[in-house]
């Protein structure tokens, strides 16, 4: 990966690290779909609420946060992660999406790689592991790296210089925040996981631990294999269920960790963030695309309401789009 002199110029001019930014798609493609907002569907019946939420997302994180680079990291597909190799049950009890989840899922990655972003997957892995490696060798660049995302899975990548950002409350977790709020730090989260398990994904754990538990346990014996050898010490129901399952926990922490050094095509410059490319409303085929009943029916009450919304997204995307011409000149000034 290589420094170009743009990075160059930004570490130099000023004391503050660029600012990268990692979008975990998936996720939030997942929770755009069951946000509690209103049905809506383009003129030709396509579901895009979905669509609209996760649109919205990244707008609102361009116009909070303003990053000097960004992208987007997806799942390729669960049936190629690696972690099946390991335990062919690993997420096996997941319940498919509802149908009309794909048609979104598939408009937001047309609308990510039309409007500039760089968007990436790789067979046999999964986005967080695409994630941690990213974040790792950020690092090493001298990069302020922010995921974008609210998923347990990456606590335990969290450091000096990555953060976790939830886009929706504009709330960011560093290290000792995470700490405050969950009493354990990112080099207690592997083991952690491990405990708890996860019946979302089906990594087994221990029965009867949770968080809460698992925490507890660590803060008082240091480490799962620390726990293993005092388990006569635990309750009668506590120590029954490590008897049965501890032969489980060194798959679970397999299952668990991430990869942090993933081989993959990616160059940190294709990711400069000056702006989007799309404009509001629109598809890739430039047809509109967001239309709720009261689009439909414009007699309807809700029609009648004052446009503010959308008043306010056009300041916004104006103000954005000077904001693009003007990081191109200086994009184009660093070349020079």
């Amino acid at each position: 990966m290589r420094r170009s002199r743009r990075v160059q110029m930004l570490l130099q001019s000023t004391p503050i690290m660029p600012s990268f930014y990692i979008i975990d798609g998936h996720a939030h493609i997942f929770r755009s779909y069951f946000a509690p907002f209103r049905d809506l569907s383009s003129p030709t019946g396509e579901p895009t609420k979905a669509t609209f939420v996760f649109t919205q997302m990244m707008l609102n994180l361009a116009e909070q946060r303003k990053p000097d680079y960004l992208a987007v990291v997806i799942d390729h597909g669960d049936e190629t992660v690696f972690r099946k190799d390991i335990y062919p049950e690993y997420k096996a009890n997941r319940e498919p999406p509802p149908d009309d989840f794909f048609p979104q899922e598939k408009r937001i990655l047309e609308i990510v790689r039309a409007s500039g972003v760089p968007l990436f997957e790789l067979p046999g892995y999964e986005a967080d592991d695409l994630i941690a490696t990213m974040a790792t060798q950020l690092c090493s660049k001298g990069f302020d790296v922010f995921l974008v995302s609210k998923d347990k899975d990456l606590r335990q990548i969290l450091n000096d210089c990555v953060k976790m950002y939830d886009v929706q409350s504009n709330e960011i977790t560093d290290v000792p925040k995470m700490r405050a709020k969950l009493g354990y730090g990112p080099e207690m989260a592997i083991d952690v996981q491990t405990l708890m398990g996860d019946k979302v994904d089906n990594v087994p754990g221990i029965p009867g631990v949770g968080e809460v538990t698992a925490v507890k346990l660590l803060q008082k014996y240091g480490s799962v294999e620390a726990i293993l050898k005092n388990v006569d010490e635990l309750t009668p129901k506590m120590r029954e269920n490590f008897s049965a399952h501890s032969d489980k926990l060194p798959l679970s922490r397999q299952l668990v960790t991430l990869k942090r050094d993933v081989v993959f095509d990616w160059d940190v410059e294709q990711c400069a963030f000056l702006g989007f490319l799309g404009s509001r409303n629109h598809g890739v085929e430039g047809i509109p695309l967001f239309q709720d009943d009261a689009t439909r029916n414009p007699e309807s009450d809700h029609a009648k309401r004052p446009g503010d919304q959308n008043d306010a997204r056009q300041k916004f995307l104006a103000g954005h789009a000077e904001q693009r011409r003007d990081a191109e000149e200086r994009h184009q000034k660093d070349e020079s």
